[in-house]
């Protein structure tokens, strides 16, 4: 019995990008497409690819991924709020460092910026997903709580703004209430992931996924 979709929006890394580009004995691209239901790449990861930009721009303009473009897309109003998420995901990721240093584990050097506002588009936009070989991002999801509301279509419905007091007074249960509503941790889909689920789908052999993963990152397992 095949795997369905990822259902779900999911946030694609620079480093899967990069490794589909580099393989190319089959289109990854395809099962990327495939695997995922709503796929979303952030500026920041789009500016990353550099000399690759234009083949993830074809699958913007393609309507195959979103584009989330914060400056562009977000009112000022929404743009604090975004914001906030970085910020919150920056600190995660400085808390790592030192989690790291205090276990003398190896720190990366690098800046994390694809990765940092990825996981603040995810948080912004109820992401369930993000799509990437960097193993930091697991911890820092984990270590911080980093959850998004669980939504669906049947339950989604529009509400009338003069039926909501921003102005009225929260107390502290109603804030424990709502910190334990429909939330779940995002979930990391890495490199692996992507090959299990190829497979699962009936999207490649196993062979084929072997080959994609020993070439794109044959030291993928050990993690920092």
């Amino acid at each position: 019995m095949k795997e369905g979709k990822r259902l779900g929006k999911v946030f694609i890394d620079t480093n899967i990008i990069n490794y589909a580009i580099g393989f190319r004995d089959a289109d990854i691209f395809a099962w990327i497409k495939e695997i995922y239901e709503t796929i979303y790449i952030h500026q920041s990861v789009l500016d990353e690819l550099v000399i690759n930009k234009h083949i993830a721009q074809k699958y913007i303009d393609q309507k195959d991924w979103l584009l989330f473009n914060p400056t562009d897309n977000l009112t000022p109003e929404e743009l604090v709020v975004y914001s906030l998420y970085v910020d919150r995901v920056t600190t995660g990721f400085a808390n790592l460092d030192k989690k790291k240093k205090k276990e003398r584990r190896p720190i990366k050097n690098t800046t994390n910026i694809g990765e940092i506002d990825s996981l603040a588009g995810a948080l912004y936009l109820s992401a369930n997903l993000i799509c990437s070989n960097d193993f930091d991002i697991k911890e820092v999801i984990d270590d911080e709580r980093l959850t998004v509301n669980i939504t669906t279509d049947d339950d989604f419905q529009e509400v009338d703004e003069e039926d909501i007091d921003l102005d009225e007074e929260l107390t502290e249960a109603d804030l424990a209430q709502a910190d334990t509503g429909l939330q779940q941790l995002i979930v990391q889909d890495t490199l692996e992931d992507l090959c299990c689920y190829s497979v699962a789908m009936g999207l490649a052999t196993k062979k084929l996924v072997r080959t994609f993963f020993k070439v794109s990152h044959p030291n993928d397992k050990k993690r920092n």
